[in-house]
């Protein structure tokens, strides 16, 4: 087992949802004026408890879900250890807020569940490139294991029937670790738009882990599979290693750049956004080759989290149909149409979401 040390650093905010219910106001988190502070419940309530649980007041506080109303900003403001944080930067309206995923300590971090799918995710798409692969629309399946025979072909060749193939799997030779809880003051609240403004649908405020934060997390290439059992899982004839994998990362990477790049370019309401991938364009082609950039987490995209543009028309078009990924689209059309970016509180787009630096040390 060779085992490497990743660091990662936060391009742009990071959102992995909790998975939970979501933040509601006066219960997670309180408003007074112009600032919001994410309530630390356990150290709200010994605060704000009577010492005597007959006191008339102590069940009075347990049993009312409206915690807030307990709490007065000077309360707050005097006692930084009744919340996680605080900003000024959130929609005056926002009586509902997303979670991040948080370690028990509350602080985030990147599961390295997130990690792997999305270095999975490129790996397939960089064989669909190289070896010129066609998706074959007539063999997917229902909505949520759609791709799961095709990719079996990719990633368990050697798999004797169905029932087998998780076990034949060749990504079962990487493993990568949740990253170490962010440090203090890395979480914030962000407003998200969807742009184009016809498609606005609904804003969503969330957590997310704020840009240049630095996390360490480790990454485990098993050499049983890989190099004792290769002929076993068909490492040779897929081209598996570490040199193959880091290419693909690093490739498909600057791809996924270049894609959002194109996206953005000549967008009026979109000018920070593009000016934020026409510099990652140049950080990423200027990268060693053990540096990858990749998107991850919510707000990424369509593209983000499937073959993207391997998808060529008319696939495309079947694919959108068969699955209803949209209500109006016709052939040749773009797709997906829409993205969504950090806005600030005036609307304005400023950044994408879900962008890190991965360097494999």
């Amino acid at each position: 087992m060779s085992v490497h040390s990743l660091t990662i650093e936060t391009l742009s905010p990071v959102h992995i949802g909790a998975g939970g219910p979501d933040l509601r106001r006066n219960i997670d988190f309180a408003i007074f004026g112009k600032t919001l502070y994410m309530l630390n419940i356990d150290a709200v309530l010994e605060a704000i408890l009577p010492e005597n649980p007959n006191d008339r007041y102590y069940q009075q506080i347990l049993s009312t879900p409206d915690v807030g109303s307990f709490l007065s900003e000077e309360l707050l403001r005097n006692n930084p250890k009744l919340y996680h944080y605080q900003t000024s930067e959130f929609k005056p309206k926002a009586d509902i807020l997303r979670p991040v995923i948080k370690h028990w300590t509350h602080s985030p971090y990147i599961p390295g569940s997130s990690l792997k799918g999305a270095l999975r995710t490129a790996w397939v798409r960089q064989q669909y490139q190289q070896h010129n692969l066609n998706l074959d629309v007539r063999q997917l399946e229902g909505k949520y294991a759609a791709f799961r025979k095709q990719e079996a072909r990719l990633l368990s060749p050697k798999a004797p029937r169905p029932a087998l193939v998780p076990n034949y799997d060749l990504f079962r030779a990487i493993q990568i670790s949740d990253s170490q809880p962010s440090p203090d003051n890395s979480l914030t609240l962000y407003n998200s738009l969807v742009f184009p403004a016809s498609n606005k649908g609904i804003p969503i405020v969330l957590e997310a882990i704020k840009p240049r934060i630095t996390l360490q997390a480790r990454i485990k290439f098993d050499d049983y599979i890989l190099k004792t059992q290769a002929k076993h899982f068909g490492v040779h004839e897929q081209g598996f290693n570490s040199e193959a994998l880091k290419q693909a990362w690093r490739t498909q990477g600057i791809a996924r750049i270049q894609q959002e790049l194109t996206f953005w370019t000549n967008r009026r309401e979109g000018e920070h956004v593009q000016q934020f991938f026409s510099q990652l364009e140049q950080q990423a082609n200027a990268a060693p080759d053990n540096c990858f950039f990749i998107d991850i987490g919510w707000g990424t995209g369509w593209k983000s989290k499937t073959l993207g543009d391997v998808i060529k028309t008319p696939q495309l078009s079947q694919l959108i149909h068969q699955y209803e990924l949209s209500r109006k689209h016709n052939v040749g059309d773009r797709f997906p149409k829409t993205r969504r970016a950090v806005c600030d509180l005036n609307d304005h787009l400023k950044r994408p979401f879900g962008w890190i630096k991965v360097t494999l040390n």
